[in-house]
């Protein structure tokens, strides 16, 4: 937004991290070397309305984003195949290079 862009693509945004509290198999790497809390779904410790209480603050968090982006007349897609972010309007993943085919 503070770089001057009027349409933002997110792309991997599941958000579905509580989908599978007991496998955690939800990131495309298998460990995080300097950040291992982010490894499992649900952190060490906590209990699952913790975990819930977390969720529903990131999604406000998007939800405010979304808002504010279209206040500013920014638009803000989600092009994510999947997730639960449903703030955003969805658009096909394939569809940001259809007009970069070769003839």
């Amino acid at each position: 937004i503070y770089l001057g862009c009027r349409e933002i693509y997110l792309i991997g945004f599941d958000a579905n991290w509580l989908a599978d509290l007991d496998n955690c198999n939800l990131h495309f790497y298998e460990t995080n070397e300097y950040f291992p809390q982010f490894d499992k779904t649900q952190t060490p410790g906590q209990t699952v309305g913790h975990e819930l209480g977390c969720c529903y603050l990131d999604f406000k968090s998007h939800r405010m984003l979304q808002e504010s982006a279209e206040a500013m007349g920014i638009r803000i897609m989600n092009a994510t195949n999947g997730g639960w972010l449903d703030m955003y309007p969805r658009v096909q993943y394939e569809s940001l290079f259809e007009s970069s085919k070769v003839q």
